[in-house]
């Protein structure tokens, strides 16, 4: 979603904003506005993003281009959350987990069946 000119003029210190990248990354993640000034919105990692279009200032490479800032939304919540449901389940070690929660999940991703 495209920042609107009212939504980049209201930003103000302590604003949740979302940081979504060009590159090979985008998903979006969640920050807060630490500085505002006529020209840039700053955030807590110290990226500069244009107060008029909400472009990253300095794109890093070819390889990073230039992220941008935009609102949170319903929607980016819920892909925020979705993102980080996957990390968790990428950083499971399955077989070190008791069999009844095995179980329970299997039934969860069956649809409350049981295997055959």
């Amino acid at each position: 979603m495209l920042p609107t000119k009212e939504w980049l003029d209201g930003l103000k210190p302590g604003d949740a904003v979302v940081v979504r990248g060009r590159g090979f990354n985008t998903t979006p993640r969640l920050h807060t506005v630490t500085r505002r000034t006529p020209t840039q919105i700053i955030i807590d990692t110290g990226g500069r993003f244009r107060a008029t279009t909400g472009a990253e200032i300095i794109g890093r490479s070819v390889w990073h281009p230039v992220d941008s800032i935009e609102p949170l939304t319903d929607d980016v919540k819920a892909e925020i959350a979705r993102a980080r449901a996957l990390r968790c389940m990428n950083s499971v070690t399955w077989r070190n987990l008791p069999d009844d929660v095995l179980i329970a999940i299997e039934r969860i991703i069956n649809n409350g069946k049981d295997a055959a």
